[in-house]
């Protein structure tokens, strides 16, 4: 069991990094004591996954003016999670996208000629990158 702060958004929202853990569920209690003595028994399921990692990309060049749509192919992925994915080039994110498999399409943004980091994310937040 682990206990990290939380920051407090508002009076109905409190906001707080879950800390690492392996893949299954936890529940999520909350206290608001000062000393963390009296939690919530509210039984608020969080459930970690497996990350996925981009093991290839195609095509592997495209054009600058963008629009090229581009496949990447992810391990650690089940059917179940692969609409939720999401793309990356460079620092623009999150790019909309498509399942494809166990993976995602997404269309290449406009861009410079050059080489660009591309990654894929659940949730917008951890990115898998190439």
């Amino acid at each position: 069991d682990s206990q990290v702060q939380a920051e407090i958004i508002s009076s109905v929202l409190v906001k707080c990094e879950a800390p690492a853990h392996e893949p299954g569920r936890v529940v999520i209690e909350i206290s608001t004591s000062d000393h963390g003595e009296q939690f919530s028994h509210n039984d608020i399921i969080y459930e970690y996954i497996e990350e996925g990692a981009v093991v290839a990309i195609v095509p592997r060049e495209g054009s600058q003016s963008g629009g090229t749509v581009v496949r990447l192919a992810m391990s650690n992925l089940d059917v179940g999670t692969a609409s939720f994915l999401t793309c990356k080039f460079g620092t623009i994110a999150p790019l909309r996208s498509r399942a494809a498999g166990l993976g995602v399409e997404c269309a290449s943004p406009a861009h410079k000629s050059g080489l660009i980091p591309i990654a894929a994310s659940l949730n917008s937040e951890v990115w898998s990158t190439s």
